[in-house]
């Protein structure tokens, strides 16, 4: 169940970046403003993400499932019923359930994986790829038909029913595994120092930031560049480059040690975004634009892996203030695209912000305390 409940929840994550066309010519808006709807959905992210930590070990894995995916159902239902600014209200408030369903999920995997929890979130993340690639591809289908209503309406009811499902599934073994404490302990053979703390923190803030920028303007940037062509496909190439790694992830960690893989990662996805930002032609922009996903796809879940085996029984309260900084990111990178594109500049000027955050994430993740440990599930290199 969580898995296919994932597939939506990843479309729902990057339904504004193709979405991002149809709210602008409704309602006129400029760059600057359209980046507010990022904003809305990552603020209303870190709130879901600071009630996680309150809710967990409170009412446990079912419950948050629930209210996460109820209040998806809610915000993308309605989203296209409203003016400008109750649009903004129904994104905040599938942003909450974003923020309620993603850390929990999340967390669930790692705590549950043992030794192989960086692979586990990997497959865990391969669903939510699976539907981030399908959104833009499904909305551009139907929007030919009679604009984005009746996607947002049927993806808003899908998300009802995955609700529907967390409440009557699986309610013993979700109940227990709550209870249970962690199966593996932490790596680390004493406690992490408050190094890790900062140095994890910019990460997750950084990624998630970088990911939305660059998978939420990217539809708009190729329109730009071609016209209407590539407004569809560019967000599909993204996500589905970012599918393709995390399907191919597991198999890096059996030849090479996490630290490598993050940091040739971080190179592609770096050389993948500047191929994008000088793109001048519709080829070059796919190609950068699917080599920024596949570069990108295998850094979260390692983060995430990383973090689980520092802190271990402790990642459930640690890891809300990690998810909370990657909401945080995730409000404020993409909004500085449109900020900065608004300022009299162009789009492109506004994309070097993930751009230097991919330089600055390598830098972070090379100069990391030795104390935030790699799992050991992958072999020593």
């Amino acid at each position: 169940m969580l898995h296919a409940g994932f597939v939506f929840t990843g479309m729902a994550t990057v339904l504004l970046g193709p979405l991002l066309p149809f709210l602008a010519a409704r309602w006129g808006l400029s760059d600057g403003q359209s980046g507010l709807f990022f904003t809305a959905q990552f603020t209303g992210s870190l709130c879901g993400t600071a009630l996680t930590s309150l809710l967990l070990p409170r009412r446990g894995f079912r419950f948050v499932f629930r209210a996460g995916y109820s209040l998806m159902a809610c915000g993308i239902g309605l989203l296209w019923h409203f003016s400008w600014l109750g649009a903004l209200f129904s994104v905040t408030a599938y942003g909450v359930g974003l923020g309620l369903v993603i850390p929990a999920t999340n967390l669930w995997a790692g705590e549950t994986a043992g030794k192989s929890r960086a692979a586990a979130i990997a497959f865990l993340n391969l669903s939510w790829g699976a539907g981030a690639i399908a959104c833009a591809p499904l909305l551009g289908l139907l929007a030919r038909q009679g604009g984005p209503g009746p996607f947002l309406t049927g993806l808003g009811l899908t998300h009802a029913a995955v609700a529907l499902l967390a409440a009557f599934l699986a309610k013993h073994k979700m109940e227990s595994a709550q209870a249970a404490p962690a199966p593996c302990p932490p790596v680390v053979s004493r406690k992490p120092g408050q190094a890790t703390y900062i140095s994890l923190g910019i990460l997750f803030f950084l990624y998630v930031g970088i990911e939305n920028a660059l998978g939420g303007w990217v539809a708009t940037h190729a329109q730009r560049i071609s016209g209407g062509s590539l407004r569809i496909l560019t967000p599909a190439l993204f996500w589905g480059g970012l599918l393709l790694g995390r399907a191919l992830l597991p198999a890096q960690l059996k030849l090479a040690r996490e630290g490598r893989i993050v940091m040739a990662s971080l190179l592609l996805a770096a050389s993948g975004t500047l191929l994008l930002l000088s793109a001048q032609s519709g080829a070059a922009l796919a190609a950068g634009t699917a080599a920024a996903g596949l570069g990108l796809a295998a850094v979260y879940p390692l983060f995430i892996a990383n973090m689980t085996a520092t802190y271990g029984a402790r990642a459930r309260r640690s890891g809300a203030l990690f998810f909370s900084l990657s909401a945080c990111g995730g409000a404020v990178l993409p909004w500085m695209v449109g900020a900065i594109s608004a300022q009299g500049t162009t789009l492109r000027t506004g994309l070097l912000v993930p751009f230097a955050g991919i330089l600055f994430m390598m830098g972070i993740w090379k100069l990391r305390p030795i104390e935030a440990a790699e799992s050991r599930d992958q072999p020593t290199a």
